[in-house]
């Protein structure tokens, strides 16, 4: 028996595996419900990093913790984050990530200076336009909320973000989404055909990074 695994975004399991048309062929028909890592397993992740350092870095537990809450289950933003705990730690010098170091690293964060990739793809998708700038943030920071449908939890919904947009005397919604769903610049969203006003973000990842990004 050969087991293999696929690592990847996508919105459901074809769309993982569209470019492997052998794997695609295998595939049983029905969804799988993927998990987010739970926060004991993001902790194994530091812990085992620890190891591999032979004592040369330590991360406070809280820190590890404040890591995992923020990375949201996706183990590629907490070593992210690890990783840049590092880079700043090896800039001041010492053995210990505590608060004074991850204080740091969260203010590169949101000052767009700590992940280039994310920050590209950031600046793309909002261009030169502070009114589009707020509403991504508006879209990223969207909850779900306990009337919501099935089908629309950890979606963004259009209707919400016109209230929001109108708290800030954005009057223009209409004309700033296209771009967050054109290919050219991202995209950052996918529209749900099936569900008017029902949004996605295509990269879960940048959604957390604009949360915790400054605007």
């Amino acid at each position: 028996m050969l087991n293999f695994g696929i690592c990847g975004i996508g919105r459901d399991l074809s769309d993982l595996v569209a470019d492997h048309n052998s794997v695609e062929r295998l595939l049983e028909e029905g969804a799988i419900n993927i998990k987010s890592m739970p926060d004991a397993e993001i902790v194994d992740i530091f812990t085992t990093a620890q190891s591999l350092f032979k004592g040369k870095v330590k991360f406070d537990s809280d820190v590890v913790g404040e890591i995992a809450r923020v990375s949201g289950g996706y183990p590629y933003l907490a070593q992210l984050i690890g990783k840049e705990c590092v880079n700043v730690l090896n800039r001041q010098g010492g053995v210990r990530i505590d608060h004074t170091v991850l204080t740091e690293v969260k203010a590169d964060i949101r000052d767009g200076r700590a992940f280039p990739t994310l920050e590209q793809q950031y600046q793309r998708a909002i261009g030169n336009s502070q009114g589009r700038q707020v509403l991504l943030h508006f879209l990223a920071e969207q909850e779900d909320e306990a009337d919501l449908a099935d089908q629309e939890r950890g979606k963004v919904l259009l209707k919400r973000l016109r209230e929001d947009a109108a708290d800030v005397q954005i009057d223009y919604v209409d004309q700033l989404i296209p771009r967050l769903v054109d290919k050219a610049f991202g995209p950052v969203l996918f529209r749900h055909p099936e569900r008017q006003g029902t949004y996605e973000f295509v990269n879960p990842i940048l959604r957390l990074y604009i949360r915790l990004r400054n605007f």
